[in-house]
């Protein structure tokens, strides 16, 4: 009968590749809210089972070979430098966090299961953060500048031309008054909205290149939102489980005494 630890490991290696593999759905299909909430519900449980990997397990060898077999599954994505350099980074994340884990249960008299993950698992949530982002980066097809509009509205002209007549008519002088009756005509208007959207699309194409490496630089900096929310969840939920596997007696839980020299 499998022990608990290795069942954790492997529902850790396993829910990596499902993750990195709806990672892969959501961000080849056009955009649902089902798959991001699917994303994300699929994180949180891979998550939470990696809380526990950290603070239970402390075979240390199985415990890397199970988590770089999971991280393998982000190959999925694209198989290039950009994923290898994530999935390095995002080893080297979870090596130091659970040194920083087990140091801190080392040290505590009583163990605070919660504290010492939401303390310590931030910078192991940037690098799946990275990851996701890099991710993105190698699914989304190339980009066809023809196929992004940037035209500004019209609603957005008529509102600033409106703007402009109504200051020149209530605090302009008499001169600047005749000034904007003969040159703030429509064809003037038309003619600001055509160079203004010209603008606009030769700007588009000329950072071309440049878009799919903006994007996921915005996806990772729009997941720093989830950062707060996502440790005190995943520590939460851990150190809950945590807490009922020892009320179980899944996990055992032992006091010991520790000889202290002391000068008299």
């Amino acid at each position: 009968m499998l022990n608990i630890g290795t069942i954790i490991l492997i529902l850790s290696a396993t829910l990596n590749w499902l993750f990195a593999w709806q990672l892969k759905n959501t961000f080849s299909a056009d955009f649902s809210y089902t798959n991001v909430f699917l994303t994300l519900g699929i994180f949180i449980l891979w998550g939470t089972v990696l809380m526990l990997n950290l603070i239970i397990i402390r075979n240390r060898r199985f415990q890397n070979i199970a988590f770089i077999l999971g991280a393998m599954g982000f190959f999925i994505n694209g198989f290039n430098a950009f994923i290898a350099a994530s999935i390095i980074l995002l080893f080297i994340a979870f090596i130091y966090t659970r040194k920083y884990i087990q140091n801190d249960l080392d040290n505590q008299v009583k163990i605070k299961s919660y504290n010492t993950l939401y303390l310590n698992v931030w910078f192991l949530i940037m690098a799946v953060f990275l990851t996701v982002s890099v991710s993105y980066y190698n699914i989304i097809p190339q980009i066809d500048a023809s196929q992004i509009n940037l035209a500004i509205p019209p609603e957005i002209f008529d509102r600033a031309f409106s703007m402009a007549e109504m200051i020149i008519k209530n605090i302009g002088n008499a001169e600047l008054k005749i000034i904007s009756e003969n040159f703030l005509t429509e064809s003037l208007k038309e003619q600001t909205r055509t160079a203004m959207n010209n603008y606009m699309a030769n700007l588009v194409i000329s950072y071309e290149t440049y878009i799919p490496g903006g994007l996921a630089i915005g996806l990772f900096l729009g997941l720093q939102i989830l950062s707060w929310p996502l440790r005190y969840l995943l520590s939460l939920l851990g150190s809950s489980i945590l807490n009922a596997l020892i009320v179980f007696n899944v996990v055992k839980k032992k006091t010991i005494t520790i000889e202290k020299e002391i000068l008299t």
